[in-house]
């Protein structure tokens, strides 16, 4: 009966033993896996950064445009929106100062060069119309110039003329103090170079203004 408690005992005792080395054992084994997790994370992060960098210094393709300001043999500076932007050329080139081109080609982020590959002189595009209102009573007649608001204004074939109450207008149906309004582009000096549109009221002068007697 004694050994039979004895073992008891002894069974009893080593439990917390066995029970610690399993956790011990267990422990390990996830600090393992942590680790190994780790490792394989930090491996495809370092994968990730180095495809970045390869990626960011791979050649781009790229084009530029702008007025040529200077031609060298290896170098051709455009500029473009009072920015210069240099191009190098691996090939001579026919191109001059004061043409027009579009360059296109490969950018190389290593050394922040642009070269181009195919060269293309192009129409120097025209900078967008500057259009203005001008209104007032008409001063002067001549002919196909009227004077308003001490401005000269050319009636011509692309001038689109509108009289109040007339149906096929013409400057012949103009009077003196007929109230104008004229759209007119501005050239790159700012004076007027195309009188566009002109809208004019019939003042008391002009005919046009009055009512019929007969009407009732």
């Amino acid at each position: 009966m004694k050994k039979i408690i004895f073992l008891i005992l002894i069974v009893i005792l080593g439990l917390p033993t066995i029970a610690s080395a399993q956790t011990a054992t267990d422990s390990s084994v996830t600090t393992k896996i942590k680790e190994r997790l780790e490792k394989t994370a930090e491996q495809g992060l370092d994968t990730i950064k180095e495809e970045l960098t390869t990626q960011s210094l791979s050649p781009r393709k790229k084009a530029y445009v702008g007025l040529v300001k200077s031609v060298s043999e290896e170098l051709v500076t455009l500029e473009y929106k009072s920015q210069t932007y240099p191009v190098y050329v691996d090939v001579k080139t026919p191109v001059k100062q004061d043409d027009y081109l579009l360059t296109l080609g490969f950018f190389y982020p290593d050394n922040n060069q642009f070269r181009a590959k195919k060269i293309l002189v192009i129409d120097t595009p025209q900078p967008p119309l500057q259009r203005q209102l001008i209104t007032g009573q008409i001063q002067e007649i001549d002919g196909n110039k009227i004077t308003v608001d001490n401005k000269s204004l050319t009636i011509n074939s692309k001038t689109e003329l509108i009289i109040q109450d007339i149906e096929k207008p013409s400057t012949d149906d103009l009077e003196l103090k007929d109230s104008l309004f004229a759209i007119v582009t501005l050239d790159k000096n700012g004076d007027i170079d195309q009188v566009k549109n002109i809208l004019v009221i019939p003042g008391k002068n002009n005919p046009a203004g009055m009512a019929p007697t007969n009407a009732t």
